[in-house]
């Protein structure tokens, strides 16, 4: 049977975690911020919709997450700067022109382009957006495998890829050998830059 002092202890304890979470949502409400003076219905209302978004990306879920950073950049773009490092050796953990491993070599490309990325192929798998099957994908996508992934390698187009595969081996170009797990997306598909104007020369 518990104690009169265990029950008050259990009680603070939960009380100090509400407070944890309600400190939490207060901290998001604050980055989505609202102007002085905003009273308005209309105000209230988008405040609670950039509220909404806010709490949504800054919970996991199978959907992924935005990835800050990707205006203007095109798939072309991405395997272009990913081919810079051709023939760079593979070495695990390597984040460098003098050795990368397959997560580093796409975290090291989205980074030359202004994108931050995560550092391991697992919490890579999670971020940008789905495509639902290798016919759908563009260049620049990401190509995922195992779940979680073990691997990870660029899309080139044509059922080609780039990757940073293995010890003993250098970041190369190959055939897409076996069916990704999931394939995700970081930069803006053609349509959707062809949708907000003029897409630039050689975009994909």
């Amino acid at each position: 049977m518990t104690s009169p002092a265990g029950a008050t202890a259990g009680i603070a304890s939960i009380n100090a975690d509400i407070s944890a979470v309600q400190a939490r949502i207060a901290s998001i409400a604050a980055s989505v911020g609202t102007p002085a003076g905003t009273a308005s219905s209309a105000s209230s209302s988008s405040s609670a919709s950039q509220f909404a978004t806010a709490l949504a990306d800054a919970s996991p879920g199978s959907g992924g997450s935005a990835v800050a950073g990707t205006s203007g950049v095109t798939g072309s773009a991405v395997v272009a700067d990913a081919e810079k490092y051709l023939g760079v050796p593979y070495v695990w953990g390597g984040e460098s022109n003098s050795g990368l491993d397959c997560s580093g070599l796409v975290q090291k490309t989205f980074k030359d382009l202004g994108i931050d990325v995560p550092r391991i192929a697992a919490d890579q798998q999670k971020v940008g957006q789905a495509v639902p099957s290798l016919k759908d994908a563009q260049p620049g996508d990401l190509l995922f495998f195992g779940q979680p992934a073990y691997h990870v390698a660029i899309y080139m187009g044509n059922n080609k890829l780039i990757e940073s595969p293995e010890p003993g081996r250098s970041v190369h170009i190959t055939d897409v050998y076996q069916q990704p797990t999931s394939i995700r997306r970081i930069v803006p598909s053609a349509s959707a830059l062809a949708g907000a104007g003029p897409a630039p020369a050689g975009s994909a």
